[in-house]
């Protein structure tokens, strides 16, 4: 017997009762289920399993790949200014160099 919050409507197995496949199921599943034992109009036993359901990407799982992917950019830009300059340096020793006259 699903939760009340449940979308999945009362389930019952015919072919194999100790087996039970939900094709799709969503955070609204989540809470106690019970898997009731019976026979003929008596109820034999019962057990209550408390199911919990956990969204496929969390908020904090989101804040943290576009803070890594932020960070990764950054330092892409940092290189290249640094590669650059050096770049440049290079192509000009002539000004260092000194000069002197006889």
């Amino acid at each position: 017997i699903p939760p009340e919050q449940s979308a999945l409507q009362l389930l019952t197995s015919d072919r194999e009762p100790a087996l039970l496949n939900i094709p799709e199921v969503g955070t609204g599943d989540s809470g106690k289920w019970r898997c009731e034992l019976w026979q003929r109009s008596a109820r034999l036993t019962y057990a209550v399993i408390a199911l919990k359901i956990e969204p496929k990407l969390s908020v904090w799982m989101l804040i943290i790949i576009c803070s890594v992917t932020v960070i990764v950019l950054l330092l892409l830009v940092l290189v290249f200014i640094l590669c650059h300059r050096r770049q440049r340096k290079m192509r000009h020793p002539r000004h260092r160099l000194c000069h002197c006259k006889n």
